[in-house]
């Protein structure tokens, strides 16, 4: 296939997804289900995540972290805490 080709497939992938995104938003915020400004704070969070405030995920690879619920430390090789089972979220959660 053509490189060309396929820049524009992703291209329209991108731009069909970002209208789906925009109207389950929409129909979400008149629906009451959440407000634009709580919205924006969760995204804010979310964005954050990965440690750079940046308007995307960025994959990042961690040696091991902290669990937020009972701080104890999680292996890079486990996705849950050992200890209390918190769910560790990677990028691929995201989709």
């Amino acid at each position: 296939m053509d490189i060309n080709k396929k820049i524009d497939g992703i291209s329209s992938d991108i731009s069909r997804m970002s209208l789906f995104n925009r109207t389950i938003l929409r129909l979400l915020i008149e629906n009451g289900v959440f407000t634009e400004d709580e919205f924006k704070d969760v995204l804010i969070d979310i964005d954050g995540e990965d440690g750079s405030l940046d308007g995307k995920i960025t994959k990042k690879k961690r040696a091991s972290s902290s669990c937020p619920k009972c701080k104890k430390t999680i292996p890079l090789n486990r996705d849950t805490c050992m200890y209390c089972g918190y769910v560790v979220h990677t990028d691929e959660d995201v989709f």
